[in-house]
């Protein structure tokens, strides 16, 4: 998978996702049956997803579930990096190779200069993917999940069934909740793989990066 793909993916998926739920709230008040709705052409919908998705992006929701498990992520890969380096490094150089994602860039630089790595990259993207779809798919759900209820005490038509509809959508969130959790600890799997591969390969590479690194920014 490439990171392009991705991240239109990580665009439609939300969009595909809300709209879907619209349209079945949207049925449930016309008595519709959700099949009913004519999907044969394919460019409405399509055009709706990208929008809801494109709105959904710039509300910055999904960084509400994912920061904390990104943060964890990064911090693994940093300390991992840091540990292959078998020189001297004083608390001042470890803390700017610290900053700024400096190891990350030394991480991924190794990466995309190995085709070896470049090939475990696909899974990384691929799973991130689903990190990042499951997080988006807990707050959307949850998100529906409100509004519905909310609907079925002050609503006029079909509040017995959009009140089914709202525990089906929050039992939903938090099975996605539960699946991003295991996406996250997947994701740091997965990094630690490339680690291992990166040790062996390229510790050399890690001693040389860092020490010029610091030679470059005179840090001591």
């Amino acid at each position: 998978m490439e990171q392009s793909t991705l991240k239109n993916l990580r665009l439609l998926v939300p969009g595909i996702i809300i709209y879907i739920i619209t349209q079945l709230f949207y049925s449930t008040l016309q008595k519709k049956e959700f099949s009913d709705f004519n999907m044969s052409d394919i460019g409405i919908p399509l055009i709706s997803a990208v929008v809801l998705g494109a709105i959904y992006q710039i509300s910055g929701l999904r960084y509400l579930v994912t920061n904390f498990s990104h943060k964890q992520i990064d911090i693994n890969i940093k300390k991992k990096i840091i540990n292959l380096y078998n020189g001297h490094l004083s608390n001042n150089q470890r803390q700017f190779l610290f900053d700024k994602n400096r190891l990350k860039q030394i991480f991924y630089k190794i990466i995309d200069n190995d085709t070896s790595l470049s090939i475990k990259k696909g899974n990384v993207f691929f799973n991130g993917l689903l990190w990042t779809s499951f997080a988006d798919i807990f707050i959307i759900l949850f998100l529906s999940a409100i509004i519905f209820f909310i609907y079925s005490i002050f609503g006029s038509y079909e509040k017995l069934e959009i009140r089914n509809y709202s525990i089906y959508l929050l039992v939903g969130s938090f099975l996605s909740l539960t699946a991003h959790i295991l996406t996250s600890f997947n994701q740091i799997k997965l990094s630690n793989d490339q680690i291992e591969f990166i040790e062996t390969h390229h510790i050399n590479t890690i001693k040389t990066t860092i020490e010029q690194s610091l030679r470059e920014n005179n840090v001591n």
